[in-house]
C-alpha cells in the first residue's frame, strides 16, 4: 500500500511506523536546535559533575585524614584504604543517581502535562548509572591517591 500510494499520488508521500518515527526524530532534532542544547548541557553537566563530585568525596576524605592514617598505624593496608573509599563513592553515586532520577521523572511528568510526551529507554538509564558510578570512583581517585602516600605517624605528630 505505502509503495502503490508513493508511486501514484504526486506530492504524497506515506511512511511505515518505524520510518515516520525516525524521520520526524530526525527532523525535529535539526531544526529546532534542542539537539545542540542539550548537547551542550550534557557536556557541562558531566565537567559539574567531575568537579563537584571529586571535590566532595576528596574533602570528605582529607577532613578524615586522622582517621584514615589511624586505619594505617594499627595495620590497615592501602588496600583497604581504596576499598573503604571506592564504597563510599559508590554509595554517593547510587543515592545522587536515585534522587536525579526522581527529578528527571518530575519533569518529564511536568512537560507530559504539557503535551510533550517522551521516555528514557532502559539502556539510556543503565548509561547514566555507568556515567554516574565513573564520575564518583574518578572524583574519588584524588583522595586515594592523597591518603595511600600518607605516613600514619604523621597524623599524630599535631
Amino acid at each position: 500500500v505505502i509503495a502503490r500510494i508513493n508511486g501514484h499520488i504526486n506530492g504524497v508521500r506515506a511512511w511505515n511506523a518505524k520510518q515516520f518515527s525516525t524521520a520526524s526524530i530526525i527532523t525535529v532534532l535539526k531544526s529546532s536546535g534542542i539537539a545542540i542544547s542539550v548537547g551542550t548541557l550534557l557536556f557541562f553537566a558531566l565537567i559539574v559533575g567531575f568537579v563537584i563530585i571529586g571535590l566532595t568525596l576528596y574533602s570528605a576524605a582529607i577532613d578524615r585524614i586522622k582517621d584514615y592514617g589511624t586505619l594505617k598505624a594499627i595495620g590497615a593496608t592501602n588496600g583497604y584504604i581504596r576499598k573503604l573509599i571506592i564504597t563510599q563513592a559508590l554509595i554517593v553515586s547510587a543515592f545522587g543517581f536515585v534522587f536525579a532520577m526522581m527529578l528527571v521523572e518530575g519533569f518529564r511528568n511536568g512537560i507530559a502535562k504539557a503535551g510533550t510526551l517522551f521516555d528514557y529507554p532502559l539502556w539510556l538509564r543503565g548509561t547514566f548509572l555507568l556515567v554516574t558510578v565513573f564520575i564518583a570512583i574518578s572524583g574519588s581517585m584524588f583522595a586515594i591517591r592523597r591518603i595511600t602516600k600518607l605516613e600514619p605517624a604523621a597524623v599524630f605528630r599535631g
